[in-house]
């Protein structure tokens, strides 16, 4: 009864009370139905912030991103086969390039087997206004092919086993050029046989044709005329020393004038020289007649000859007795005489090339080689370089 009482006690403190209980509970989890209080689930369930959900997504997205970065260099760091196809696709990109550079070229700066430095046209509009390229490659087995623009190398083609070019060229003659010789002894004739001055006169002149043939000259000048000379008397006659293209042996176009006072010389037989200084190159074969005339009236100068039995082919003494238009040859006579001049010798030919064309070979890989043959042909024609 005891129990049972207290029991009641307790229901019935519970109902004079419901307000001190429900302090002690949730508002959302409390039902009061006919005085009995019962608790009901709410419809509100637990979740995140915002700033959870922020702070989730940016610390997955780090995560992300160093995953992705791990899986990229582990592609990258992993061998791979290439395809033939991609290797063909490469070369064929590669040799549009080239062939390209080198159909544009402007000159070409160097140029070997397995390299070339060319010229082209500026292509961005910017400086510089001429744009240079290089290919080179070291002829060495998978070695790579080498493209240097303006400085800036790039590879173009890697393990390559084989990179050649071949020029076709365009050959040009350039005009032929000759190299001159000293001043040297072209043409002479001595004798002590037979010896007697002819008299340089009014009308009474002498000459002696010379017909040089130094071996090997292509064209030949007399600079100097030496010969053995005296004066008639003591008078200061002038004589005239003509210069002149023979024909036949015999003088025709005068070619330069020298005058010499009868003084210049001694009484008795001494060398004596007459200078030309503008006489021009003439073929050789071509012959020049010395003539000495008086350039005043009476006699002037005595010269030393060989009257008879002399021998100077291929030159010869001429004479004349009636002045300008008596010429004559005097045969086995001549004058005792030193030419001196110059010659020209031809040099070697001289060809001048052009780039049109060249062959481009290239060959890619050792084990299964791909190969490229092809003609580029260069519109600017540049020249080639020399070597």
């Amino acid at each position: 009864m005891k129990s049972v009482e207290t029991a009641s006690t307790t229901a019935s403190t519970a109902h004079a009370n419901p307000i001190v209980f429900m302090e002690t509970l949730p508002w959302h989890r409390m039902h009061v139905r006919s005085g009995q209080i019962t608790h009901r689930k709410s419809r509100f369930q637990p979740g995140v912030t915002l700033l959870e959900l922020v702070s989730s997504l940016a610390i997955s997205s780090i995560l992300v991103a160093g995953l992705a970065s791990a899986l990229n260099v582990a592609y990258l760091s992993t061998p791979r086969r290439e395809t033939k196809s991609t290797v063909a696709l490469r070369m064929s990109r590669a040799i549009e390039t080239i062939c390209n550079d080198l159909r544009y070229a402007t000159s070409l700066t160097q140029l070997s087997d397995n390299s070339i430095t060319l010229t082209v046209p500026d292509r961005d509009g910017t400086d510089p206004a001429i744009e240079v390229i290089e290919y080179t490659w070291n002829a060495g087995p998978a070695s790579p092919l080498i493209r240097t623009f303006n400085g800036q190398s790039t590879v173009i083609l890697p393990s390559v086993e084989a990179f050649n070019l071949v020029p076709r060229l365009r050959s040009v003659p350039l005009p032929t050029t000759y190299s001159e010789s000293e001043e040297v002894l072209l043409a002479s004739y001595t004798s002590l046989l037979e010896l007697k001055g002819v008299t340089i006169g009014s009308t009474n002149w002498h000459g002696q044709t010379i017909r040089p043939q130094p071996a090997g000259a292509a064209e030949w000048k007399l600079t100097q005329f030496r010969f053995q000379g005296s004066r008639q008397n003591l008078n200061s006659n002038m004589t005239r020393v003509d210069l002149c293209r023979e024909t036949a042996l015999l003088p025709r176009e005068l070619l330069e004038t020298v005058v010499i006072p009868s003084n210049a010389l001694p009484l008795i037989f001494t060398p004596y020289a007459v200078s030309f200084s503008n006489c021009p190159y003439l073929p050789v074969g071509q012959g020049v007649s010395v003539i000495f005339r008086a350039h005043s009236s009476g006699p002037t100068i005595n010269i030393q000859c060989q009257k008879s039995n002399a021998n100077p082919a291929p030159h010869a003494k001429v004479r004349t007795i009636t002045g300008e238009n008596g010429w004559e040859v005097d045969s086995g006579s001549s004058m005792l005489f030193e030419a001196w001049g110059k010659y020209k010798t031809a040099n070697p030919q001289i060809q001048q090339h052009f780039v049109n064309a060249l062959g481009v070979s290239v060959v890619l890989g050792s084990s299964n080689p791909m190969q490229f043959h092809a003609v580029v042909q260069i519109l600017n024609e540049p020249e080639l370089p020399s070597p």
